[in-house]
């Protein structure tokens, strides 16, 4: 399937600024070569993380876009034609990264003014790419306009899944997320290798287990493609116990409504210690890490179970004794009892 891809042009001399200041500042010591899926030396490797770093992309994103860029340039020649502006350029990494085609695209985005007419020409694209229609896709994709514009490095989106001291404003959002989309994924991301097991919340940071909840909401498209978007929450410490408290009250109320069958899913991934941060920080798409995967690493509700988990109950017995917290998680039980049937 024809995917949008900027020139190589626009790969090289666009987008790679803010990844050369990083490059120059890589080890050369690494002589590993990369695959991603074809062999390459060690120094294109450097060069690629640094533009995905820099992007808030993957390598394999970057690259694919890079050599696609080759195929057009070959195919058509290097006239001008498909030179792009950032703006064009980010927006066409945005729907790569979450692994739409053309078509798809073009169904997925049609609401918004977007058809294939606009995204198979250039020149129309970046017409129609307005101001308003931007913040219109930043919305949809939970990306921060300033990057989809342009202006900043850093796609993550600031205004975030926020749960902490809000976890009944945070089901409220995941209820209405259901009422949109067919398929609810909370999905709990953490470094490889976190340990859950610690609660002594004076050890050292880098110690400490951490994790980023992330909403993903998901509905078909024609030709078996679905539209995939994640909206990352703020990062949690499990060995906190304020932020320990508010995630088991939420992932309870996921757990207990995916056991309803209630149109969401609870899942717990691992991903690489360096990806993590990227994703924590705002540096990375959360597609690039999650988009076409419905793998689960860990299992959340092992560590949230209201009954039956002595390692856990006396969390709960907390919870239900104080008072504020009684009030929220009776708010929380009406909630679930409210969700309809299957």
């Amino acid at each position: 399937m024809s995917r949008l891809a900027p020139s190589l042009q626009d790969i090289l001399f666009r987008l790679v600024s803010h990844g050369l200041q990083d490059l120059t500042a890589r080890s050369e010591d690494d002589e590993r070569p990369g695959r991603f899926p074809v062999v390459v030396k060690p120094e294109t490797r450097r060069f690629l993380e640094a533009q995905a770093s820099a992007l808030g992309s993957s390598i394999a994103g970057v690259a694919g876009a890079i050599l696609d860029g080759v195929a057009l340039s070959t195919v058509h020649g290097d006239d001008g034609q498909f030179s792009m502006q950032a703006i064009s350029d980010r927006f066409t990494l945005l729907l790569h990264e979450h692994q739409l085609s053309f078509p798809a695209a073009a169904e997925a985005l049609q609401p918004f003014g977007l058809g294939l007419e606009q995204l198979s020409d250039r020149q129309k694209m970046k017409v129609a790419l307005t101001s308003e229609r931007l913040s219109t896709l930043a919305d949809l994709f939970y990306v921060d306009y300033d990057w989809l514009c342009g202006k900043s490095p850093t796609p993550g989106s600031q205004r975030g899944f926020h749960w902490y001291k809000n976890p009944v404003g945070a089901i409220e959002q995941i209820i209405a997320a259901m009422g949109e989309y067919p398929d609810v994924e909370l999905c709990l991301v953490c470094s490889r290798g976190t340990d859950f097991s610690i609660h002594d919340d004076d050890l050292p940071q880098r110690k400490l287990p951490h994790l980023l909840p992330v909403l993903i909401r998901r509905r078909p498209l024609p030709g078996s493609e679905t539209l995939e978007v994640f909206e990352t929450g703020l990062e949690g410490r499990w060995s906190y116990w304020a932020c320990r408290r508010d995630l088991k009250m939420l992932v309870n109320f996921a757990n207990s409504a995916a056991l309803r069958g209630a149109g969401v899913r609870l899942t717990g991934r691992y991903v690489a210690p360096d990806e993590y941060a990227r994703l924590r920080d705002g540096r990375i798409l959360a597609a690039s890490l999650l988009a076409g995967s419905r793998r689960c690493d860990w299992f959340p509700e092992q560590y949230v179970a209201l009954k039956g988990d002595a390692r856990e109950s006396k969390d709960w017995k907390l919870i239900l004794q104080e008072p504020n917290l009684q009030a929220e998680h009776k708010r929380i039980e009406s909630l679930l009892g409210s969700l309809r049937k299957p």
